[in-house]
């Protein structure tokens, strides 16, 4: 610890200078140790906003045929279970096409085509790596705890099963009404749908939030599907429930979406 001392005799003006220069050498150093600290390993980091999110919106006419355009990506997000507690992680791939077709503001029609044999390798919801400590979701009320999280094997398992099945389709099953999207450029709409995978179909409904900005349409929701559906084995480790086993992730996940719309 550094003392200052009065300078006897010296002018004012030589003990303000000794004080600022303190100053400025004690701020330096705070600012440098700042910058340089590590931060804590595997400490959540928040996801980047979504297209629509951040997209600002922009009243104009929507009717017409739109297709997904580069970027537009979905996301399988899986919760693997620990006894009591889970822990979310995210595969995301692409959307290989598709088209929406809206009459005047109505959504009438709309499929998508989605690249399951491209999903990526599972990353924590909260933005850290799987196996880094980041922060887990309680399986029973949701609440978020600081355990650390572990590797996710069994996350990995059934993203292989769903890579297996090559695609997914994605259709609207009821038209939807937009007429705040063309008055006000952004309306949050329930999207009723269908996936199919491995040749089975089963009903969904998206909440999303739908964008008008710039020419283009965005759109991004979010989905549960139940893997049981599809015929898509939930991988099961030992336990004391029914043939001495029990499930390793939640029998049910979510199919999030972010979408860029362009006029086709």
């Amino acid at each position: 610890m550094i003392a200052l001392r009065p300078a006897a005799r010296r002018p004012a003006l030589w003990t303000v200078g000794v004080l600022a220069a303190a100053l400025l050498v004690a701020v330096a150093a705070l600012t440098v140790g700042t910058l340089s600290a590590p931060k804590p390993r595997g400490a959540p980091v928040p996801p980047p906003p979504t297209a629509a999110h951040s997209a600002v919106p922009e009243p104009g006419n929507i009717a017409g045929s739109w297709a997904p355009a580069r970027g537009s990506e979905v996301a399988v997000r899986i919760v693997e279970l620990d006894g009591a507690r889970g822990w979310t992680v995210v595969a995301r791939t692409a959307v290989l096409a598709g088209r929406l077709e809206v009459a005047g503001t109505r959504l009438t029609a709309g499929d998508l085509r989605i690249d399951l044999s491209g999903l990526g390798e599972p990353v924590a919801a909260d933005g850290g790596p799987p196996g880094t400590g980041a922060a887990g979701t309680s399986a029973a009320d949701g609440a978020r705890t600081s355990a650390a999280e572990p590797d996710p094997a069994a996350a990995r398992a059934l993203l292989a099963e769903l890579r297996r099945q090559r695609s997914a389709d994605f259709a609207i099953a009821e038209a939807t009404e937009l007429p705040d999207v063309a008055a006000r450029g952004s309306a949050d709409v329930n999207l009723p749908g269908e996936v199919t995978i491995n040749g089975l179909a089963a009903r969904m409904s998206a909440d999303s939030l739908v964008v008008r900005s710039r020419g283009a349409l965005f759109i991004t929701g979010s989905a549960e599907v139940a893997w049981a559906d599809y015929d898509i084995p939930v991988p099961l480790g030992e336990g004391a429930g029914r043939g001495g086993e029990r499930p390793l992730v939640q029998p049910k996940g979510r199919l999030d979406f972010s979408l860029r719309l362009e006029r086709a």
